[in-house]
């Protein structure tokens, strides 16, 4: 074989594996930022509906649960959900479904009509912030050891 062909070859040969290596390294780092973007609002989610489940059983017990209740905002998720495919597989299922429960706890504060006080809207919302944070507090600290992230 004729060793030109080897000479031409190698330049574009390392021209095109450079080329994957740069594109493959891209994905890369649009996979971690992905998954840190939605982790991050998780982060914080967990520690808004923390200080909001402290602030409600407050409510609860001076009996004073006629106060607007706000939605807790998703945008991130929202926004990334059309890229739920890069996030990493390990907790991809868990992200689903604590964005899934956030929905039902945000659907309960808008079935509350007009603010009116109920006791069994009182209790249920409680056993509603109760639950996710019991289920969901422990459910990402491994995600958020993996990309070297404070747990709320």
């Amino acid at each position: 074989m004729d060793p030109t062909i080897f000479v031409a070859l190698t330049p574009a040969s390392l021209a095109f594996i450079g080329a994957v290596g740069v594109f493959l390294y891209g994905k890369y780092l649009e996979r971690k930022s992905t998954n840190i973007a939605v982790l991050a609002e998780i982060q914080r989610l967990l520690e808004v509906i923390k200080a909001h489940q402290e602030w409600w059983e407050d409510r609860v017990k001076a009996g004073n649960t006629n106060v607007p209740l706000i939605p807790f905002s998703t945008d991130v998720y929202q926004e990334q959900l059309k890229n739920i495919g890069l996030l990493d597989r390990e907790f991809v299922a868990r992200v689903v479904k604590f964005y899934g429960y956030l929905t039902f706890v945000n659907s309960l504060q808008a079935s509350r009509p007009g603010h009116v006080k109920s006791v069994d809207f009182d209790s249920t919302y409680s056993w509603a912030l109760k639950t996710l944070r019991k289920v969901y507090d422990p459910a990402f600290e491994a995600a958020f050891k993996k990309f070297n992230m404070d747990a709320p």
